[in-house]
């Protein structure tokens, strides 16, 4: 809470070169302290003070890269109109929550450890090109939706659709028809029972990268209601049909 929001100036403004040097030198300093803290302690504290490491340095280069100084100057006309935005982006971030956690809730409860420790690394390999080229897009798209004029975004969104889904098609399908391959290499023998999943997972992931682009479009055409929308039918969707697939495979 303490962060300066003139960080995200950087990201509006598409400097993300200071971006980039805000982000790594948090980074590097959680690696140091938990380098450190695991020498001194040998135990999983290491991880809790690093994670608290972040944060703090994460405060604290928020004010060495941007020169912003924030004031409370309360204007309450202006807080009406970041509540009518920024309520539902807070809604859509706790539904997210559900809808990122909730097949680990599932899988764990009906299947149990074992079975839970299969699917999250098979889920986190199937999703890997989407999520890094999804996250690496999401940071230039969302402002350059917002600065574009309401005529030029249809376009725009198209050609970036074709640029996204050129490069996660072929990563999706190679996924799926190399994983037994990918997980001997990458992760070895022992968790071979695992490749069936990033098989299935590959379509999944393929059908996760509309979210890529059609999130950052809708937030920056100032309707994230609609993503709050589709949030809460996935979430529902996974309520109800992913136990009883999950008993129907499983037995």
């Amino acid at each position: 809470g303490f962060e300066n929001i003139g960080i995200v100036l950087l990201q509006r403004e598409l400097r993300f070169n200071r971006k980039f040097l805000f982000d790594i030198s948090a980074i590097l300093f959680e690696v140091i302290v938990v380098i450190i803290a695991g020498f001194i302690l040998r135990n999983a504290w290491a991880l809790v003070i690093g994670a608290l490491a972040h944060r703090v340095g994460t405060v604290v280069f928020s004010y060495v890269y941007h020169p912003y100084r924030p004031k409370f100057k309360p204007r309450l006309a202006q807080y009406r109109h970041l509540f009518r935005y920024g309520k539902w982006v807070s809604l859509s971030a706790s539904v997210s929550y559900f809808v990122n956690q909730g097949d680990n809730f599932s899988v764990g409860k009906i299947v149990g450890p074992v079975g839970l420790g299969y699917y999250q690394p098979a889920f986190s390999l199937a999703l890997l090109p989407v999520a890094e080229f999804g996250r690496v897009l999401g940071n230039a798209l969302f402002p350059t939706f917002a600065k574009l004029e309401a005529s030029q975004r249809g376009g725009a969104f198209i050609r970036i659709a074709q640029l996204l889904f050129a490069f996660t098609i072929p990563a999706s399908l190679g996924l799926y028809a190399l994983a037994p391959e990918i997980v001997q290499v990458v992760f070895g023998s022992r968790w071979m029972p695992m490749a069936p999943l990033v098989s299935v997972l590959a379509f999944y992931a393929l059908v996760r990268s509309f979210e890529a682009v059609g999130s950052p479009f809708f937030m920056g055409i100032g309707k994230p209601k609609i993503i709050t929308i589709a949030l809460f039918i996935q979430c529902i969707s996974m309520a109800v049909l992913l136990p009883t697939l999950i008993h129907i495979f499983s037995t």
